[in-house]
């Protein structure tokens, strides 16, 4: 088995291991690690030209933001979901921008928003304990 197969299947099990015991609040954040992580990987791939690796960490980023406002509960009387969908939405086609002209700065800006959409969604666990 090649190095890189190797490593691949680690990442994948520790995700699953990480998946399995995580509360609801957890795996969110597992979702803006993964996004952040994917774009990473998508700034690499331009960077090197890998085009085939770009599109693959692009459709990670557009999935995982589309299941972030999947999981929004619009239902209850405040603006933060709507808000939080209205900054997905932008992030999404943000992504597509970005992925269509392999502008790495839109990447940033959208890995930055999440950083810092990831830093409250962390502080409401560390508030609530």
């Amino acid at each position: 088995m090649a190095s890189s197969d190797k490593l691949s299947l680690y990442k994948q099990v520790d995700l699953d291991a990480r998946i399995e015991g995580a509360s609801p609040h957890q795996l969110i954040l597992i979702l803006f690690d993964a996004a952040i992580a994917a774009l990473d990987s998508a700034k690499l791939a331009i960077g090197d030209g890998d085009m085939h690796r770009k599109g693959e960490s692009i459709t990670r980023v557009t999935n995982i933001l589309g299941g972030l406002r999947d999981s929004l509960d619009v239902g209850i009387e405040s603006d933060l979901p709507h808000q939080l969908d209205q900054l997905y939405d932008y992030m999404q086609r943000q992504v597509f921008e970005a992925h269509l002209i392999n502008d790495c700065q839109k990447l940033d800006e959208i890995q930055g928003l999440l950083v810092t959409v990831r830093s409250g969604w962390n502080g409401i666990a560390s508030a609530a304990v």
